[in-house]
């Protein structure tokens, strides 16, 4: 098959919140083979909401990607009463119970969405666009596109210590409470873990952890290149994050902002209180 009509292979980042998708996704689309889209997910709010603007300050009618998919959103989104977004709480419970899927999402047409995703990067920036990086990170869109589609899949299922995803969600003031942090963090970890070890080889997924990958990203990007096809090179790493053009639209403000290095954020170990930090340890060993 040519390059022209080549499938993309999509690198998925599955994770919790404020686990540091936004980051890996930058990372690995820095590869010549790769256009990173942010969280995915979010589209359809981009589109008919007007929810956000891409990295270039962009809207959605504006951009020279997204565009494309503005004029004709009907091909790649089902009609309402087709669309099943995400799981209710019994069928999450069931995901945890049994690492399957009792009813499977269906939020967009797949296959042209990617497909067309592919064929403008190429288009718009000039390079050979092989792999899409997607940093949706729910487990309900994973399922989607592992039970909807046959395109070559790849997980990275990151993972954060706890305690820097609750003081993550402290140090932004964001309206999610410890409570509920640590519950989509359980929720979403642990159902990922049975989810991927249920469905997936272990050559197409990759368990990394967050604080592991910032105190030596070179290692796991070259890993990740091994195992993935990609060709991220870190010698060229913060020229290709700082001056090729991103049209990523959803994720951590972060992405828009200039990358200067890769930062251990241990502050959780001082402004939590020992309380917390001793209550909240004990979490990380059931992931």
């Amino acid at each position: 098959m040519n390059e022209s009509t080549h499938r993309p292979t999509i690198v998925y980042i599955a994770s919790s919140w404020r686990s540091g998708s936004t980051l890996l996704d930058r990372v690995l689309g820095t590869s010549p083979n790769a256009f990173g889209v942010g969280e995915l997910k979010s589209l359809e709010r981009l589109i008919r909401e007007g929810y956000g603007r891409d990295d270039q300050g962009q809207t959605a009618v504006e951009s020279p990607i997204w565009s494309h998919f503005a004029h004709d959103i009907d091909r790649y989104v089902p009609p309402a009463e087709q669309l099943k977004m995400r799981f209710s709480w019994p069928e999450r419970f069931y995901v945890l119970l049994t690492g399957k899927v009792k009813h499977v999402p269906l939020r967009f047409y797949n296959e042209p969405l990617y497909n067309d995703i592919q064929r403008y990067a190429r288009e718009v920036t000039g390079k050979p666009v092989t792999h899409i990086i997607d940093s949706s990170k729910p487990l309900y869109r994973l399922a989607e596109l592992h039970q909807r589609t046959d395109f070559n899949l790849f997980v990275i299922h990151l993972v954060r210590d706890v305690r820097g995803v609750v003081y993550s969600h402290r140090k932004q003031f964001t309206k999610v409470t410890t409570y509920k942090a640590i519950r989509n963090w359980l929720l979403t970890n642990i159902g990922l873990s049975r989810y991927l070890k249920k469905s997936f080889p272990q050559a197409q997924q990759l368990r990394l952890q967050y604080e592991d990958f910032i105190a030596n990203p070179e290692h796991w990007a070259t890993l990740i290149n091994e195992r993935t096809g990609l060709q991220v090179d870190f010698a060229q790493l913060v020229e290709r994050i700082n001056n090729e053009p991103s049209y990523r639209f959803s994720g951590n403000d972060t992405r828009k902002k200039a990358f200067t290095g890769f930062y251990q954020n241990d502050s959780w170990k001082q402004k939590l209180s020992l309380a917390e930090r001793v209550f909240l340890a004990p979490f990380n060993w059931l992931v």
